[in-house]
């Protein structure tokens, strides 16, 4: 392991997740593939959750906790990233869990091409539905509806360049990195095998993931108006993307509870 120089940067925004930190945190320093460090921040929890940090730090060198007044999911995980010091970036949520040949497979797949920026992979839904996900990348797809989760391995010179995740947006972040890292030339790369774990809550869809449906149509607003001229040269426009989101989010309740 190298605590100096890491391959990878683990960045996890916690937020009263106690009850599953420890199962993310497991699959984590589980990995094949362990020269990474992990930056975890707790963005203000109530509950017990910088306790389970401080307990895996104890046991874990390459483990740095952060602790800060609560503020948002994407302030928080941007705190993490500028500590960061390895040439990928994976942005893993606190309850959810990677498969132990995440990283490897991953960043086997980026060594190869530096032209790809952006590794994913199917996603196996888990907690009130066990489903398998296989979103397949197609450009128009994409730019309705972001195909591609946070947890992606992102080239992390990519990120820099593009200017990171706008914290402006309220929500969809990862949606509008992917957009700009691929406008600007970034491959994604799908590895068709569940290697992420995509933890479906009883009491909300996911840590960083809760917002209502006229946020969800304001950051989408923002997104297009942004990405403009990319949707014109793909013959898209607003109105498709809204069609899109609503068909796409009753397809979701249908099939994956989500």
């Amino acid at each position: 392991m190298n605590t100096q120089n890491p391959l990878v940067s683990v960045i996890i925004p916690c937020f009263n997740t106690a009850k599953y930190l420890p199962e993310t945190l497991d699959s984590l320093f589980a990995q094949t593939l362990q020269d990474f460090e992990v930056i975890a921040v707790d963005d203000g929890s109530t509950d017990n959750t910088l306790d389970v940090l401080h307990r895996y730090k104890e046991k874990h060198a390459n483990l740095t906790v952060i602790s800060q007044k609560n503020s948002y999911c994407i302030i928080a995980r941007m705190n993490a990233i500028r500590r960061a010091t390895g040439k990928y970036l994976v942005c893993l949520d606190s309850d959810d869990k990677l498969h132990p040949d995440y990283l490897k497979k991953c960043v086997s797949v980026a060594e190869q091409d530096e032209s790809i920026s952006i590794v994913y992979s199917d996603v196996q839904l888990f907690g009130r539905k066990n489903q398998l996900w296989q979103p397949q990348f197609k450009m128009k797809d994409f730019l309705l509806n972001n195909g591609i989760y946070i947890t992606a391995l992102i080239r992390k010179s990519h990120f820099d360049k593009v200017g990171g995740f706008d914290t402006d947006l309220g929500m969809y972040e990862d949606w509008d990195l992917f957009i700009s890292i691929i406008k600007d030339g970034g491959i994604p790369y799908k590895i068709p095998e569940a290697l992420f774990f995509y933890r479906q809550r009883e009491d909300s869809s996911s840590v960083c993931n809760t917002a209502t449906k006229q946020k969800k149509s304001d950051n989408m607003l923002k997104i297009y108006n942004k990405h403009y001229n990319l949707y014109k040269e793909n013959g898209l426009f607003f109105h498709d993307m809204m069609e899109s989101f609503i068909k796409d989010r009753e397809r979701k309740i249908r099939h994956y509870n989500m």
